[in-house]
């Protein structure tokens, strides 16, 4: 996915009270998978700083293009998407113990477990719960294959790491993971034995950040051996309490989750008027 940022706002401009159009249009490549995306907007004036958010785009292995229209009005290109998004990321697994039980408590098999759902994503209040204490400095995550022996290996693409709140904790994947960047081959790593994946949390002030991890999968099988590609993605909260910190973080994180400099008036949102995105300078 490389992704652009077009209309007016994309350019040096003052704000005034007509909302300028900021568009971010998103280039898929390859066989398709989850990339993670981060906006930001330099601010300059009486409040100088930059403005962020972040999302998670799904890229399908085919293009609205390719099926002769946009996805809006192609039917052909709904139903493909959907099937790429159901079977996006099957044949992984991911949990917090290299083998037995929760060696997929994370990802079963391509399927998302309630914890590490977007809250936003699911109708349950139980989504998104997992949730890093202040006193970790690192996540340790075992990727492997869900498909049984002697079956082909899975191949997955870079995993991606991203913070929805870099201002609050920073997030990498660790140097000497196997997972990381500098152990692929080609840009992508065979799942003959379970991967570790070092996730290295970086705290620069108290509060909650909301991270995100992306696998893709570019060789994915869909159903019937197909070659439908696609990926994965989930989500986990990190209590970042720094030692002049009073707050105990953990017992209310909701109340206490960075939001951002104040600004008056700056709105970002999905439609002309809307504040949906950012409020006042604030990210939702």
């Amino acid at each position: 996915c490389q992704p652009r940022l077009l209309g007016p706002a994309s350019r040096a401009t003052i704000l005034t009270s007509t909302p300028a159009r900021l568009a971010v249009t998103f280039d898929c490549k390859g066989d398709g998978g989850s990339a993670a995306v981060q906006v930001k907007v330099p601010v300059f004036g009486a409040v100088e700083g930059v403005l962020s958010f972040a999302l998670v785009k799904h890229c399908a292995r085919v293009s609205a293009r390719g099926m002769g229209g946009s996805f809006t009005d192609s039917t052909e290109m709904r139903q493909e998407m959907a099937q790429v998004t159901r079977l996006s990321g099957a044949g992984v697994s991911v949990g917090t113990a290299r083998e037995g039980p929760h060696s997929m408590d994370v990802v079963e098999n391509g399927l998302v477990l309630p914890e590490f759902v977007a809250a936003s994503d699911a109708g349950t209040l139980d989504a998104g719960g997992y949730q890093v204490p202040a006193n970790a400095s690192a996540l340790t995550l075992w990727i492997s294959s869900a498909e049984a022996a002697p079956a082909e290996a899975t191949t997955i693409g870079i995993p991606q790491v991203l913070s929805f709140n870099p201002l609050i904790c920073r997030v990498a994947v660790h140097e000497g993971s196997a997972a990381h960047r500098a152990a692929s081959r080609r840009g992508a790593f065979l799942l003959e034995e379970p991967l570790d994946m070092q996730l290295a949390f970086e705290c620069l002030r108290s509060g909650v950040a909301v991270l995100a991890v992306a696998i893709p999968l570019p060789f994915t099988r869909g159903a019937g051996g197909d070659g439908g590609g696609g990926g994965l993605h989930f989500m986990f909260r990190k209590v970042c309490q720094l030692a002049e910190s009073a707050t105990l973080l953990e017992e209310a994180p909701e109340e206490v989750e960075y939001r951002g400099e104040v600004i008056d008036g700056l709105m970002v949102g999905s439609a002309p008027r809307k504040a949906d995105v950012v409020r006042n300078g604030q990210v939702h």
